[in-house]
This record gives C-alpha cells, sequence and structure tokens, in this order.
C-alpha cells in the first residue's frame, strides 16, 4: 500500500480521493470512470499550503499537485469536466495553477491545458 500524501480527513474524503492520495493512479482511474460521482464531490486537504493551510477541493486539484499520468486527468475531466474550471477555497485556484505550483511534468500539464485552454487567460494571485 502506497503512503497518504495528505492527511485527509476519513469522515469527509471518498474512495477517489483517498486514492489520489496514495498515487494509485490505475485504481483511481478505474474508479474515475465507473464512478464519476466520487469526481464531483469536495474534499477538505489539511495542509495543502505549506503544511499550514487548508483548501477545499475537487478530485482534480488534488491529483494536480500530486503528478497524476495523462489518462488520470482525462479520467477525472471526463468524470466531471467543471473540475478544471472550478476555483479551489483558499486562494481561488485552478486545477492548472496547482500543477504549476507542484511542477507538473511539461507533457502533463500540456495535456491539462487542452482540457481546459480558457485556464491560461485566469490569472493566479
Amino acid at each position: 500500500m502506497n503512503k497518504e500524501i495528505f492527511d485527509l480527513p476519513r469522515e469527509e474524503s471518498n474512495k477517489l480521493f483517498a486514492l489520489i492520495n496514495r498515487r494509485e493512479w490505475d485504481r483511481a482511474n478505474v474508479l474515475a470512470k465507473r464512478s464519476p460521482n466520487f469526481a464531483k464531490e469536495r474534499c477538505t486537504v489539511p495542509g495543502f499550503y505549506d503544511g499550514r493551510f487548508s483548501s477545499v477541493m475537487p478530485a482534480i486539484h488534488l491529483a494536480c499537485a500530486l503528478q497524476p499520468p495523462i489518462p488520470v486527468l482525462q479520467a477525472l475531466h471526463s468524470a466531471y469536466p467543471g473540475g478544471t474550471a472550478e476555483a479551489e477555497s483558499t486562494y481561488g485556484r485552478l486545477p492548472l495553477h496547482i500543477a504549476v505550483m507542484f511542477s507538473m511534468k511539461p507533457e502533463t500539464l500540456a495535456a491539462l491545458v487542452k482540457l481546459h485552454p480558457a485556464a491560461l487567460k485566469i490569472k493566479d494571485d
């Protein structure tokens, strides 16, 4: 079993968040396709920013912080297309902002931009 990256609250996180948090990408990919409602839910991620500030976000945001494979991004987007345009609760960041902040690989970043090109025009304060 993979190590959890963030200490997600058990009562609030769903199976998809747990798989993403453990970087169990193959299982997360399958679950996003089989149960797309999990991708639409939001979870509080304690310590998401600098280990101090929590944020409420959909699953694609958490994935963007943890170097997901391109098929996982595509599955999360297919399950909840609005997630790529949704801002998280603390700083109003989109998945693209989080991906850049967490140094996503260039080819994965390019795939994320293809999913929501308008994000390039939205400033991250």
